[in-house]
């Protein structure tokens, strides 16, 4: 996969978070990532029901294992509501 195809699964995953690329590499890799902490950070949080293991590396740890860092960074994006949805017509 490229980073950029990876930006996007983690962006899928985590939820509420944006990954962005911002690498400029387009060549393909071969990624394995191990479990890590997902939106864990007290023990007996749930993460989709089932309690975290807290012992499991962090994201950010684990990317620093295979070189590639995260970076927290603040931007402006445009974001669309949908205010209305009406069914479509019969023609």
């Amino acid at each position: 996969m490229t980073l950029q195809s990876l930006a996007d699964q983690l962006s899928d995953f985590v939820g509420q978070q944006t990954f962005i690329d911002q690498t400029g590499i387009e060549d393909r890799f071969d990624i394995h990532l191990p479990g890590f902490v997902r939106d864990a950070q007290t023990p007996g949080t749930l993460v989709d029901g089932v309690p975290a293991d807290l012992n499991a590396p962090s994201l950010a740890a684990i990317l620093k294992d295979v070189g590639l860092r995260l970076e927290s960074l603040k931007q402006f994006m445009d974001v669309y509501v949908v205010e209305h949805v009406e069914k479509a017509s019969g023609n």
